[in-house]
């Protein structure tokens, strides 16, 4: 037997419950799994189906108007809450601790780079992009910049990177 959907199983429903009305008028029940059914109890397992699906269908598609008519109010609050929510965390602070104790996001505090962690991070981009040079896209993922362990900074805008700090500075004859 092939796979048949409710919507089939419906209307196979619908169709026995008229054609044992209509067209069996006279017939008093039927012999169904060695059992002699009454025509009474077959119309009313048949109607209950019946009943049952049609509820059910109504019942989704009240659930399908309420799935829709909660977007169309999501769609108009979130926005508004959004803006709330901007408000409570200007009027408390946007670092304030309490904002988590009413479910709201605590922003962190940016950390500044020192002076140093700067220059160092541009010499090492340098040095990076120096040893790059010629490579394919795969063959430069393998490679990054080693950080030289002195950075001389001039007054010059840019910066000079030595490897061995000794090696430019030669006495003078």
């Amino acid at each position: 037997m092939a796979r048949k959907s409710k919507t089939d199983h419906l209307a196979m429903c619908k169709a026995l419950i008229t054609s044992i009305t209509k067209q069996l008028p006279q017939v008093k029940g039927f012999f169904i799994d060695g059992k002699d059914q009454p025509r009474s109890h077959i119309l009313a397992t048949l109607q209950g189906y019946v009943d049952a699906r049609e509820r059910s269908m109504r019942a989704k598609k009240l659930w399908d108007k309420a799935l829709l008519d909660e977007e169309v109010v999501h769609r108009r609050v979130y926005p508004f809450a959004l803006k709330v929510q901007q408000s409570v965390q200007l009027a408390m602070g946007r670092y304030n601790p309490e904002l988590a104790t009413h479910g709201l996001p605590v922003q962190k505090e940016a950390k500044k780079k020192s002076g140093e962690a700067l220059v160092i991070a541009a010499a090492k981009s340098s040095a990076t992009r120096q040893a790059r040079h010629t490579m394919g896209p795969k063959q430069r993922k393998k490679i990054t910049g080693k950080v030289p362990k002195t950075v001389v900074v001039q007054t010059d805008p840019v910066p000079k990177v030595l490897d061995d700090p000794k090696s430019e500075r030669k006495p003078k004859p």
